[in-house]
């Protein structure tokens, strides 16, 4: 079982036979994803190019591991927003994320779910009039091939494709780098550059 996974995500510029070069006006970002022993998600952290943290989020489970919402921190450790589920099934989830201090409903969300794995998510920012839609499909392996992507910003509504390429992989069989692209719509592209600590 992974006991962390650290995701660096490096705008860049695609070339020829699938090498990349870093994106100068581009921001890289890092994700970092921790796991108990069962595989369970328990925290998520979000840093800057310069490693400041920007975000903490901690997942709430019940005693059996059952997903039951998140909160997430600031900086500085004060909690900012707590999110909680208004439904859930086997393939279906659907939350809600509040303003910790007022309480104000900033988003909702749903997410579809096929063999365990994220097929389709929806999300609906309430005060900014912003919503997202993001479909997924996958290979046999249950990595993603293809994103779509639906975001409307009022009356403004952009639609974009992007597929995924596999670069390097570890012992296990586990992706460690990938190229998210789209050669219709230009030359840039999302390397995503990943490391894996497993649980001994």
């Amino acid at each position: 079982n992974w006991e962390y996974v650290s995701d660096k995500k490096i705008p860049s510029i695609l070339t020829d036979e699938w090498k990349t070069v870093p994106d100068s006006n581009s921001s890289i970002s890092i994700q970092n994803k921790y796991f108990d022993k069962y595989g369970f998600l328990t925290e998520l952290e979000y840093f800057d190019k310069d490693s400041v943290l920007l975000l903490k989020s901690e997942i709430n489970k019940s005693k059996t591991g059952k997903y039951q919402g998140s909160k997430d921190f600031d900086k500085n450790g004060n909690q900012t927003k707590q999110s909680k589920i208004i439904s859930s099934s086997k393939d279906n989830l659907e939350t809600e994320t509040h303003d910790y201090t007022s309480g104000d409903l900033i988003s909702k969300s749903k997410t579809e779910y096929e063999n365990h794995l994220v097929k389709k998510q929806y999300s609906e920012f309430i005060s900014q009039g912003h919503k997202s839609e993001y479909l997924y499909k996958r290979d046999d392996e249950g990595n993603e091939t293809e994103i779509s992507m639906i975001v409307e910003f009022g009356a403004q509504k952009i639609e974009n494709k992007s597929f995924v390429k596999y670069v390097d992989f570890d012992e296990y069989g586990n992706w460690t780098k990938r190229i998210d692209y789209n050669k219709e719509i230009g030359n840039e592209c999302l390397v995503t550059v990943r490391r894996i600590i497993y649980y001994e």
